[in-house]
């Protein structure tokens, strides 16, 4: 029997390697809630063959795009699982060991990161709020957040990874690149904010290098008319300029980046002009509900 008392209690992985599965699949977690009391997650066969089929599919269509441009490199599948409950991270976890996954809310991606395994790297792909760092830097396996998009808070989610746990992984992070310049969407455009973080990342100002965060790459979100377009064999002028971006920054500083672009509209493209990540959510895991009506559980 396992209790809890009011921190989080994680299954160690003998027990959970010996749990057995019948057609309601389910594993205890604990949550800390204003009381403590132990959450089950299940979930039904039909929903487990509906997402195993889907992501394979997906992920089936990516290597096919690769094949007609010769590429080699990995591409990674993200799952983006916000808005989506635990259970559909639990199908994809158990039975495709799927370990990387993208949510775009800090709380919610703090409440998941309570409930589901601890091996999970978790993505924060969301808009990234300087008020919020704190609250991420405290995501023991917060693996990556891709949306940086000013110095000021760069500096704040190292500061405060630091002040979590001098211990504690070092994040890879992602500058965001507005390459639509849209002025509703966020990211960076200007060449000299831009460089002005990579040198930041790369101690190339003089000063300490962060000592929690790692520069990985760039990332990018199309236009919805461009990743809508009718012609999806025609470049998408977002993803060329994310790549232009790279060139540009990887010749100036001996970087290799990785380009994280390409949605549910947009995949396809994306891979065959150079992403190394594509964030699928829809195609995955169906429509999303209201946000007053998630559930976690």
């Amino acid at each position: 029997m396992i209790t809890a008392n009011r921190s989080i209690v994680r299954l160690q992985p003998a027990i959970r390697h010996t749990l057995k599965y019948s057609s309601l699949t389910s594993i205890k977690s604990y949550h800390h809630r204003k009381m403590s009391q132990p959450v089950t997650i299940t979930y039904t066969q039909e929903r487990k063959k509906e997402l195993t089929a889907q992501y394979t599919h997906i992920n089936q269509l990516i290597q096919t795009e690769q094949e007609k441009k010769n590429q080699n490199e990995h591409v990674l599948l993200l799952p983006v699982s916000k808005l989506k409950p635990a259970s559909d991270i639990k199908i994809l976890y158990d039975t495709l060991h799927i370990k990387e996954f993208g949510e775009n809310y800090v709380q919610e991606l703090m409440e998941k990161s309570k409930l589901l395994p601890n091996d999970i790297k978790w993505h924060f792909i969301g808009g990234l709020q300087t008020n919020k760092c704190k609250d991420l830097a405290k995501i023991p396996n917060l693996y990556c957040v891709e949306t940086i998009d000013s110095l000021k808070k760069v500096k704040k989610l190292n500061e405060s990874r630091l002040k979590f746990s001098e211990d504690a992984d070092p994040i890879n992070c992602y500058i965001q690149i507005n390459t639509s310049n849209e002025e509703q969407k966020s990211g960076l455009h200007e060449e000299n904010e831009i460089f002005e973080i990579v040198e930041y990342f790369l101690n190339k100002d003089g000063k300490e290098k962060p000592l929690m965060l790692n520069l990985v790459g760039l990332m990018t979100i199309g236009s919805w008319n461009v990743s809508h377009q009718v012609d999806h064999d025609k470049d998408n002028e977002d993803f060329t300029a994310l790549a232009n971006w790279k060139s540009k920054i990887d010749s100036k500083f001996g970087t290799d980046l990785k380009l994280s672009m390409g949605m549910s509209a947009d995949y396809k493209q994306a891979v065959r002009q150079g992403s190394t990540e594509v964030r699928i959510g829809t195609d995955i895991f169906g429509n999303r509900p209201p946000k007053d009506e998630a559930k976690i559980i």
